[in-house]
């Protein structure tokens, strides 16, 4: 029996800031478009998104707070 990967494609420029941060700090996984990833990869999506919400520069204290950047 051979066991295919399921791939999970994720794009975090197409969600809102709140979703980006939903998705950061439950470390959920989500079936949007663009980046295809390995469904064993599951933080992937949380990293990617952690890093759109840096880039926007939006909620860098919840993301500080919450663990998921270093305040530095």
């Amino acid at each position: 029996m051979t066991r295919e990967k399921t791939l999970i494609q994720f794009d975090p420029s197409a969600f809102s800031s709140r979703k980006l941060l939903e998705v950061a700090s439950s470390g959920a996984s989500t079936n949007d478009v663009v980046q295809t990833q390995p469904a064993d990869s599951a933080d992937i999506p949380a990293k990617a998104a952690v890093n759109e919400l840096a880039r926007r520069g939006h909620y860098l204290t919840e993301l500080v707070d919450r663990g998921l950047i270093s305040a530095h």
